[in-house]
């Protein structure tokens, strides 16, 4: 359901769940809440209900279009409470988890590159996995997909 479809008294319903601050700040989304902590914002168009991440909702206002083809709306300021457009862009779901794993939000993906080629320079030379893993801060099971290649793919040994 395009922004384009969507009724007049939206951005009206959507602009009372949050204080408009500074054009740098973060703007909170201040109605209902998911449990991840995002906003949540329902739009109904001839009778059929749409349910959207509020800062998703933001974007859409703002750009006056659809997201893009399998983009999402990712934040830069990294508060999911937010809805500025401006702490806003569309991005890919992959440069979403990089972001979250630059971030340091995704757990057991917090082995910095550095410790990837390490581990899988360790293997090796013999090094055990338990070894590994005490060493860089992960568990076995998490240490022995990095220094088999599993996971971590997209970083070079």
């Amino acid at each position: 359901m395009s922004p384009l479809d969507w009724p007049d008294n939206v951005r009206a319903r959507f602009e009372a769940k949050f204080q408009r601050g500074a054009p740098g700040d973060c703007w909170e989304w201040r109605a209902g809440r998911r449990s991840s902590g995002y906003g949540g914002f329902a739009v109904s168009v001839n009778g059929r209900r749409a349910h959207y991440d509020a800062h998703s909702v933001s974007l859409r206002l703002h750009l006056g279009r659809e997201l893009g083809d399998g983009l999402w709306a990712l934040h830069h300021c990294d508060n999911r409470a937010c809805v500025n457009p401006a702490h806003l862009y569309e991005g890919t779901r992959t440069q979403n988890m990089h972001d979250a794993i630059r971030r340091g939000r995704m757990p057991g993906v917090c082995v910095s590159e550095a410790d990837v080629r390490m581990a899988r320079g360790l293997r090796e030379l013999g090094w055990t996995i338990r070894d590994i893993a005490d060493l860089i801060g992960c568990s076995k099971s998490h240490a022995s997909r990095i220094a088999s290649g599993v996971q971590r793919r997209e970083v070079a040994s």
